[in-house]
């Protein structure tokens, strides 16, 4: 029997998993493990059986009862440890596999150490035994599965914005940018906005709570200053939502207002340029022959690029920066600027949809699968030849 390989793609907020030539991932859950905690004069009204350790969707609905731990940070993984707990549930009990008879294909963020990169493959190959493993930069993998092979692909998580320039399948280093801000600094964000307007949120726990009302809530304003006028002269940004504890909470402009950090990230205390800034910055900093092919082509991908509007404020941001900077100001030259903006309905798991359809040409390229024994024979040195420093 032919085993179909495994695509794994570890996002810093959830993980997507699933079989090659699949249109959607088996399983996409939380990159989270729970513990439970117990606070006197509280009450647990749950129906769920708490275990010692609740993993990826098993913490759904009962994060407020749970010490939350997120094992990656940025897109690195920072506690290996957990990252396992996470992966015996993914492999034996979501998709309920023997790893030994599968290939692995792995997605990465751009500038990805190979130390990290070595001590991923060890850990697979190792402790759960694939026989072949290949791994590919998100950037290449979110224009594939659009059917690209030239544009920008703006991948924005749960923790790092990455702008990558790719030209006929290959990235164009020289032009890459990153910061290390998402999903995760907006709930943060919100979290901070919430206790100004005197709600208190300061458990672990609660974190969770606020992460569902940024999904439910927050959108990307257009026009900050009109949507500011609009929450203080009229109520129609107000919204209510139901905490655990029954209470109700109501959250108004801070619908945009913890958006408005990936456009402003100072606005959260983090000294960086503003997603709209990072496209434009890339896409100058590649080559001036390539510049018109990528702008006809910025795909947007990750879960955090879901916020409503978010789209057409990266758009009306980019044509300002034109008007500005590449002709002084003349509109009049803005219908030569061939600008698309391209945010597919499934952009939340468009890396994985690339992986999985890279992973189908593994008969047409073996080559880019380092075996088993290619480890056991060169180490981590193999992995340092194969992909470089």
């Amino acid at each position: 029997m032919t085993h179909l390989p495994v695509v794994l793609d570890n996002g810093t907020g959830f993980i997507k998993c699933g079989y090659a030539g699949s249109h959607f991932p088996t399983t996409a859950f939380q990159t989270a493990v729970g513990r439970p905690i117990l606070r006197s004069g509280q009450k647990h009204a749950t129906t769920k059986e708490l275990k010692d350790i609740m993993r990826g969707d098993e913490t759904n609905e009962i994060g407020h009862l749970l010490e939350m731990k997120y094992p990656i940070a940025n897109g690195v993984i920072r506690d290996m440890d957990e990252m396992c707990l996470l992966w015996d549930y993914t492999f034996h009990e979501k998709l309920g596999i023997d790893p030994k008879n599968h290939d692995l294909m792995l997605s990465e963020i751009p500038m990805f150490s190979t130390r990290h990169r070595s001590k991923l493959y060890e850990t697979m190959f190792e402790r759960y035994g694939f026989q072949s493993i290949q791994s590919a930069a998100q950037g290449i993998l979110s224009l594939y599965s659009n059917g690209l092979d030239t544009g920008v692909a703006v991948e924005c998580g749960e923790g790092v914005i990455h702008c990558t320039p790719i030209f006929e399948g290959y990235a164009v280093p020289k032009a890459n940018k990153r910061v290390d801000i998402g999903g995760r600094n907006i709930t943060e964000f919100l979290v901070r906005l919430m206790q100004r307007r005197g709600y208190s949120f300061n458990k672990s726990s609660d974190f969770e709570t606020v992460r569902v009302m940024k999904e439910m809530f927050c959108y990307a304003a257009c026009d900050p200053a009109l949507e500011k006028t609009l929450a203080l002269e009229t109520t129609t940004l107000e919204k209510t939502f139901t905490l655990p504890d029954g209470s109700i909470c109501r959250i108004g402009q801070e619908r945009f207002e913890a958006t408005e950090a990936l456009f402003q990230p100072h606005l959260m205390g983090v000294e960086s340029e503003g997603l709209s800034h990072q496209v434009w910055n890339c896409i100058q900093a590649a080559d001036v022959d390539l510049r018109a092919r990528l702008y006809e082509h910025v795909v947007l991908s990750g879960g955090s690029t879901m916020f409503p509007g978010l789209s057409s404020r990266l758009e009306r941001d980019m044509k300002e920066f034109f008007v500005e900077r590449a002709v002084r100001g003349d509109r009049s030259k803005l219908g030569r600027f061939k600008l698309r903006i391209e945010d597919s309905p499934r952009r939340k798991y468009m890396v994985y949809l690339g992986a999985s359809t890279l992973a189908t040409l593994k008969d047409s390229a073996p080559d880019s699968w380092m075996t088993k024994h290619e480890w056991e024979e060169a180490g981590e040195s193999g992995v340092r030849a194969r992909f470089g420093v």
